[in-house]
């Protein structure tokens, strides 16, 4: 609160709303009868701010003055002001003084817009995770491979292929369904389902192809 008699200067930060309250004494006039105004000059220019006037104290909201004076103020400006009551023809000017501006540093990217510089550095971690991720492929790899393998040996074994590339030419469908019954897929319907799934995802109906699709998910 601020005694009608102060003659101080005030702090006022221009991001902030500022609020006074000023007590008072009236005598010969009523409240209804009064109207008042905060002014305060800048650059010249008067803004008036709207007081509340009540019984025993005058309370006045100043917004902040970033929204009210176009330019920038600089830390420790300063300026006048005062309080005008007026009303009932009566002029009354009980408080008169200054406001010293406080301007926080704000933290500003160049040219007023956001900017953000990165690098990227490679990390141990991430050269590891880099490192599983190209074992794991390989490991994938290398058990699809062995499948093939296991489905070249066993058909061998009956003489009915002499080479990789006869395995592939003569590799038959029901070769292929002959292999699902030995993984334990043993349901003829399944066993179709599976074999024009795996059709789809190769793209092929050449059953060397088909088996090479049917091992990635044919675990057993």
């Amino acid at each position: 609160m601020y005694n009608s008699e102060d003659k101080i200067m005030l702090d006022i930060n221009i991001n902030d709303s500022r609020d006074l309250n000023f007590e008072i004494e009236l005598s010969g006039i009523s409240v209804s009868q009064l109207e008042g105004r905060l002014r305060i000059v800048i650059d010249n220019i008067e803004y008036g701010i709207p007081a509340k006037i009540m019984e025993k104290s005058i309370d006045i909201v100043i917004p902040p003055l970033k929204n009210l004076v176009q330019r920038k103020l600089k830390e420790g400006e300063t300026f006048a002001a005062k309080l005008d009551v007026h009303g009932d023809g009566n002029y009354l000017n009980p408080w008169s003084g200054e406001f010293q501006v406080r301007n926080p540093v704000a933290l500003e990217a160049k040219d007023g817009k956001p900017a953000i510089s990165v690098s990227i550095n490679e990390s141990k971690t991430a050269k590891k995770t880099i490192g599983k991720k190209v074992l794991s492929k390989n490991i994938a790899k290398k058990k699809v491979q062995n499948k093939i393998n296991e489905m070249k040996t066993k058909t061998s074994e009956t003489g009915k292929f002499k080479n990789k590339d006869d395995f592939k030419n003569k590799l038959t469908k029901e070769d292929v369904i002959s292999w699902l019954n030995k993984k334990g897929t043993k349901n003829p319907q399944i066993q179709e389902i599976l074999y024009e799934q795996a059709i789809g995802q190769c793209g092929s109906g050449k059953p060397y192809k088909v088996m090479l699709e049917l091992t990635k998910v044919i675990r057993k």
